[in-house]
């Protein structure tokens, strides 16, 4: 072949070959073009400044528009991917899981601890009393009382309750192992390891039982002082049968004493007081020498020094039927329901310390059959009146018969009865304590109900009184009996 033909072959290829790759460069950019608007149109979520920057305007190639500017992958997964819109922006968490409430208001604000479902007293009742250390009053003292309902009443005093009985058999008029619950007024929760009271002999110190069923029996008072709390029961391991009516020379009266650590001291006993009968309570001044209450021929009043295991003294003899005794103001006060004192008395002149000082009915309370006083508190309240000048009397009869926490006051040397609490409890009361906190009385007792409670009430000056809170509920073949506020050191 000529080489003028072989040049006119080359050349013709070569046109060929032209032609065919201005085909593909122009079906390039239709094809690119459309996949560029097919995402601006199809993905309404992507901001338009960002679909013009990736659709590759400016950079023209093929390949930045296909493979990474235009790429469904890099628009939709970054700009418009349904994990990133969906799931962070549309509220799956933040409106769904948290701020609809579920936490918030479902579990927290609805009240589901404070609306009563376990203030039935279905944990009240609980078989975990039988324990010595909290008596199962935890669980349901918190929750069961409303705690919300306690703590906004602004009270951050701690009770110490007596408890009679372990749980694990009922109680009878035998003797009866006893305890020492700490308990906050404000909700009623635990505020420390119950104290167990001794039921056995160890070298000076005695056993301290109280009969389960005689009601009159276990008032809990805190010394003059602040710096403890006594009480009064029976030298006897539990189990002795009617143990009130046992006599004091074989069974002795015993007097127990506890700090604010709990170190319980039994080592004082009456061996003539008492006799065949009920010892009730007991108060001291500074943990020095007990006044002790009680029932018998002889009753009354006894004093008795710290440690003293022989001579008791009867301080007062009349009224012989004493059910709780108190200091005040350095005053010896107690209660009767008795002959001719049917309410609160002044033991004597003082802190008597002779035999057979005179009692005598504080004015304004009754001399005639009635009332039925078991605990009190004393305040002063009143600059204007010397001394003590308001009483908090409780009252166990019916509450359509005067029952409750009686609210006296003293003015021109009378006492007069202003208010009765009662809203809130079924029956009356047999302990109770009293004190301020900002200008409100906070008064704790327990009710004479069955089972027991231990309820709070406020006392705000001008108001009427409200209803009872409860803090606590004796569990199963368990009983309350004196409540005090715990001693400081």
């Amino acid at each position: 072949m000529s080489t003028t033909i072989r040049r006119f072959l080359a050349l013709s290829a070569l046109a060929s070959l032209a032609v065919a790759c201005g085909d593909a460069s122009t079906n390039n950019n239709t094809t690119d073009s459309g996949i560029v608007g097919e995402i601006d149109i199809a993905r309404p979520d992507v901001v338009s400044g960002d679909a013009a920057a990736d659709a590759g305007r400016s950079d023209a190639g093929p390949a930045d528009v296909g493979a990474v500017d235009a790429g469904p992958a890099d628009v939709g997964a970054i700009d418009a991917g349904p994990a990133d819109v969906g799931v962070v922006d549309s509220g799956v968490v933040d409106s769904g899981a948290v701020d609809s409430g579920r936490v918030d208001s479902g579990a927290l604000d609805s009240g589901t601890p404070d609306s009563g479902a376990t203030d039935s007293g279905a944990t009240d009742s609980g078989a975990t009393d039988s324990g010595a250390v909290d008596s199962g009053r935890v669980d349901s003292g918190a929750t069961d009382a409303g705690a919300g309902d306690a703590g906004s009443t602004g009270a951050t005093a701690t009770l110490w309750v007596l408890r009679l009985g372990t749980g694990s058999a009922s109680v009878t008029n035998a003797a009866t192992a006893a305890f020492i619950d700490r308990r906050r007024a404000s909700d009623g929760a635990s505020a420390g390891d119950t104290i167990a009271l001794p039921v056995a002999a160890a070298g000076a110190q005695n056993p301290i039982t109280l009969s389960g069923t005689a009601t009159s029996e276990g008032s809990l008072t805190r010394s003059a002082d602040g710096r403890f709390v006594s009480l009064a029961g029976y030298a006897a391991e539990p189990g002795l049968a009617s143990v009130a009516g046992t006599a004091s020379s074989a069974t002795p009266r015993v007097v127990a004493r506890i700090n604010a650590a709990g170190m319980v001291d039994t080592s004082t006993l009456l061996r003539a007081a008492f006799s065949a009968n009920n010892v009730r309570g007991a108060v001291t001044v500074d943990g020095s020498a007990f006044y002790v209450a009680g029932t018998a021929s002889p009753g009354g009043i006894y004093r008795v020094d710290f440690g003293n295991t022989m001579n008791a003294v009867q301080v007062i003899s009349t009224p012989g039927n004493v059910r709780t005794v108190g200091v005040f103001n350095g005053q010896l006060y107690g209660a009767a329901s008795t002959t001719n004192f049917y309410g609160i008395f002044r033991g004597g002149e003082g802190l008597p310390t002779t035999e057979n000082a005179t009692a005598a009915l504080l004015p304004g309370f009754s001399s005639t059959s009635g009332p039925s006083p078991y605990g009190f508190a004393l305040l002063d309240r009143d600059p204007a009146v010397a001394g003590v000048d308001t009483a908090y009397v409780a009252d166990d009869r019916a509450i359509a018969s005067g029952g409750g926490v009686q609210r006296w006051t003293l003015a021109n040397n009378t006492w007069s009865l202003g208010a009765t609490f009662s809203t809130g409890i079924t029956s009356g009361v047999r302990g109770v304590t009293a004190w301020v906190e900002n200008s409100v009385v906070y008064v704790a007792a327990v009710t004479a109900e069955s089972p027991s409670r231990l309820v709070l009430f406020r006392d705000v000056q001008g108001q009427t009184p409200g209803a009872a809170v409860a803090l606590a509920t004796a569990a199963t073949n368990t009983v309350f009996r004196g409540v005090a506020l715990a001693p400081s050191n």
